[in-house]
């Protein structure tokens, strides 16, 4: 009966980087006797290894690319617009709204253009079908209200053989509210006017008043009646 000689020993040959080993240089080999058992474990163990390695020179070699591609996503995404999107001022949609035979004149400061020409379906409703023909008029942006100049152009100080008379026309119902009318010169709180015209004339939501001012320049009036409100400029000479 022979004796059982144990497992049988395997020469391997395992290629070691010398940065692994010191001992060995790349390309080097290093002879072992090992277990079969202990050779599928070193050869699956030097296989992990191997991918392993790979892997991490593939990340550090692609990490820039990848970072840069996140990069430039972002940044399309944040510049892109909708078709047909675009930042028009407050001016050009209310003059986009306008009837095409509706001109701009000279005349109109701050965000507020002058018009002359045929007026939105709205105003000649609001006026009652009444509004003065061929005066130049100013509109807030919102299109909420509307004023008619009589005095064209307006001047400062208080003229009386032509007095700065602006027919206010407001788009919502007055309910028998004054509409209240405080103006400033543009971009500055002094000096300031105030006036309050009672809802006593008609047809329509009308308001006429004289709006007389201290100075020349470009001034903003703040509209505002049955709690709504509106902004507009008046050049004053």
């Amino acid at each position: 009966m022979g004796l059982n000689p144990g497992p049988r020993c395997n020469e391997i040959r395992i290629e070691t980087p010398g940065n692994l080993d010191p001992n060995v240089g790349v390309g080097h080999a290093k002879v072992g006797c090992l277990t079969r058992h202990s050779h599928i474990v070193a050869v699956a163990s030097e296989w992990l290894g191997r991918t392993a390695r790979l892997q991490a020179v593939y990340w550090l070699r692609m990490r820039p690319l990848i970072l840069i591609s996140i990069a430039l996503t972002v940044a399309v995404g944040c510049s892109s617009e909708p078709a047909g999107s675009s930042h028009a001022s407050p001016a050009a949609s209310v003059a986009s709204s306008l009837p095409p035979d509706a001109v701009i004149v000279p005349g109109g400061c701050g965000a507020t253009p002058l018009y002359k020409g045929h007026e939105p379906a709205w105003l000649t409703t609001a006026g009652a079908h009444n509004n003065p023909n061929g005066l130049p008029y100013v509109l807030d942006v919102r299109q909420t209200a509307a004023g008619f100049i009589f005095g064209y152009p307006l001047r400062a100080g208080h003229p009386t053989d032509r007095a700065n008379k602006v027919l206010w026309v407001v788009r919502f119902p007055r309910n028998g509210s004054p509409l209240e009318i405080t103006g400033q010169l543009s971009d500055a709180n002094e000096p300031a006017v105030h006036v309050s015209q009672p809802a006593n004339s008609g047809p329509g939501e009308i308001y006429p008043s004289i709006v007389d001012v201290p100075q020349p320049g470009c001034w903003r009036f703040d509209l505002s009646w049955s709690g709504h409100r509106a902004t507009v400029y008046l050049e004053y000479q």
